[in-house]
């Protein structure tokens, strides 16, 4: 990992220090990683086909997004309660009391809906080993003041995958890091894929990851509190995953790895955009329907 100033001028130390600090306490939290396991709960929202653009592009429709103005109207809406783990530098996932985790099941438990990985605890070491961080801006939020640092992670390091057509494809990201100095913690992830295949359903996916600690076993453990995955589709449509994580604990004996075909297997973060079927298909599995209506899938 390098650090730089963007911009003119010489780097205070503070900066320097505040990274450092911080990555040597993420790293060492990432190497216990693998004893835990927490619930996500995932609720996606789906969004109409824009109307009033004339032959649209991925950029035209990047830009309108990126605007902020007239979402789409909401059709449709579910949810899905999945266990997920960080296993051999991947995060995996089962179906909540399912007695062990598969390596190669997030397209299957998806169904047509997007699900992303890599919130839980991969893109932090990927970035922290990996890239260059560049110094932004200090900011207050809450009266809290937070340093923000910017990052790329090119396509040759890059382990990030997005489904596509023709199967799974690596794809280069960027984004931003929010770091709290006087702790030595990670508030905030955010990550962008701006220019994604053209056999890929999706045009730009963005997530948004607050982090917070809480304890297992009387040891405070830095987890994902909240997820945001943001994603507009080459069809104009759009969707929301709203993701929270609770429950985290360490494995219990009965959890085991169940390995998959390694040629399909999951890389340690990617995408699946949602399909153009209906939002109420998901694959096989514990269901009910809330009174909104809402398809919920859990154990």
């Amino acid at each position: 990992m390098a650090l730089s100033l963007a911009g003119a001028g010489q780097q205070p130390p503070d900066f320097v220090t505040a990274l450092q600090r911080t990555r040597e306490r993420l790293l060492a939290d990432l190497d216990r990683m693998p004893n835990y396991t927490c619930v996500q709960t995932t609720t996606r929202t789906y969004h109409d086909v824009r109307s009033g653009i004339d032959r649209p592009s991925c950029s035209a429709l990047i830009a309108v997004h990126n605007a902020g103005k007239h979402t789409p109207p909401a059709f449709g809406r579910d949810r899905v309660r999945l266990e997920v783990a960080l296993v051999n530098g991947s995060n995996v996932f089962s179906w909540v009391g399912a007695p062990g985790f598969a390596d190669d099941n997030l397209e299957t438990l998806a169904g047509n809906g997007p699900l992303g990985s890599g919130d839980f605890g991969v893109f932090v070491r990927e970035i922290l080993v990996r890239t260059t961080l560049d110094f932004r801006q200090e900011r207050v939020i809450d009266g809290r003041r937070l340093l923000e640092y910017s990052y790329d992670m090119p396509l040759e390091k890059s382990t990030y995958r997005v489904k596509t057509a023709e199967g799974w494809a690596r794809v280069a990201y960027s984004g931003t890091l929010l770091l709290d100095p006087d702790t030595a913690d990670l508030v905030k992830l955010t990550v962008h894929t701006p220019n994604l295949p053209d056999n890929c359903s999706a045009c730009q996916s963005t997530s948004e990851i607050a982090y917070g600690r809480t304890s297992i076993h009387d040891r405070l453990v830095l987890i994902p509190r909240e997820t945001r995955l943001d994603i507009v589709n080459r069809s104009g449509s759009e969707s929301l995953s709203q993701t929270n994580f609770s429950d985290c604990r360490e494995y219990a004996s009965k959890v085991r790895l169940l390995p998959g075909d390694s040629n399909d297997a999951a890389g340690p973060h990617e995408i699946t955009p949602a399909s153009t079927g209906p939002p109420g298909a998901l694959p096989a599995g514990p269901r009910r329907t809330t009174r909104r209506g809402v398809n919920e899938y859990k154990a």
